[in-house]
């Protein structure tokens, strides 16, 4: 892996490990062990939010709650026909195409999301985040700052984390045995759901399909990916402009988890997938 790390631009931090009987067992940790904004890593914490509101009937999952129809499901999928950033303040929950037809990434339905679950539990967003995911996972070092990037919304749901890589090993745990998850959520939450349509990967182009679950990107056989070539196409996760990404693989038990104070550019785009795959060789697959 050392082989690798030189082609980090500046500071960076990674963890990687094996899933074994349902445990997190982390290989490795190598880099800085300080704090980095998350970025659109966080949508993958906001889900799990999000998901427990949904098992708590909070929020229900097929209700329409746009005017074209479309439900915390398809919102969560990025399917739902919203736009990707917000541009002002009264345009965030009007949709601009039907639901289902195709793959918008959209931080303007994660934010959405974000305040819709305020409003029904009572509770700010980050209070939420932090009593439903981050304490009981003990994400501990985990905080959110909605400032961080303005555009994506003021709730922070969409890229307001700031953490360390030992949060991304906690949320792992989290999303592959629970708590706070049950089964049935964190099924929902990486696999694909309307998994035939089209749509755009953010840095990466148009891809049909382009598989997403309620919450986690699906690699599928997406190409270019940011995963590596040996990932198998049930890899499920996330990346974030700021340089952070976190995978797991579930047929090949591997996970993989990294932050960068270097924003996401052509030097990710060329060293994530042959990090991937080495991390994969390291990990005996």
């Amino acid at each position: 892996m050392t082989e690798l790390t030189p082609f980090f631009p500046s500071d960076w931090s990674l963890a990687y490990g094996r899933i074994i009987d349902g445990r997190v067992e982390v290989v490795d940790r190598l880099g800085s062990g300080g704090l980095f904004a998350m970025a659109s890593v966080t949508k993958l914490f906001s889900a799990v939010a999000f998901h427990v509101a949904i098992e708590e009937e909070v929020l229900k999952p097929a209700e329409a709650i746009l005017s074209n129809g479309a439900t915390v499901a398809e919102i969560l999928s990025h399917s739902s026909g919203l736009r990707a950033d917000v541009i002002g303040p009264g345009d965030r929950n009007i949709p601009i195409r039907d639901p289902g037809v195709r793959r918008v990434y959209s931080n303007v339905g994660f934010d959405l999301l974000g305040s819709l679950l305020s409003g029904a539990s009572g509770m700010d967003f980050g209070e939420y985040l932090t009593e439903a995911v981050l304490r009981p996972i003990r994400a501990d070092s985990a905080r959110l700052d909605p400032s961080t990037f303005p555009e994506a919304g003021p709730t922070g749901a969409a890229a307001g984390l700031w953490g360390t890589v030992s949060d991304l090993v906690a949320l792992v745990g989290a999303l592959i045995s629970g708590p706070p998850l049950a089964e049935v959520s964190r099924v929902s939450l990486s696999t694909p759901h309307h998994p035939e349509i089209p749509g755009v990967l953010p840095g990466y182009g148009l891809m049909d399909p382009c598989p997403w679950g309620q919450g986690a990107e699906v690699r599928g056989n997406k190409s270019p990916h940011w995963t590596g070539t040996r990932n198998s196409p049930q890899t499920f996760g996330h990346f974030g402009r700021s340089g952070s990404f976190l995978w797991i693989d579930p047929v090949n038990q591997v996970f993989a988890g990294s932050l960068s104070s270097t924003a996401f550019g052509p030097w990710a785009v060329s060293l994530w997938p042959r990090l991937s795959d080495a991390i994969l060789d390291h990990c005996g697959v």
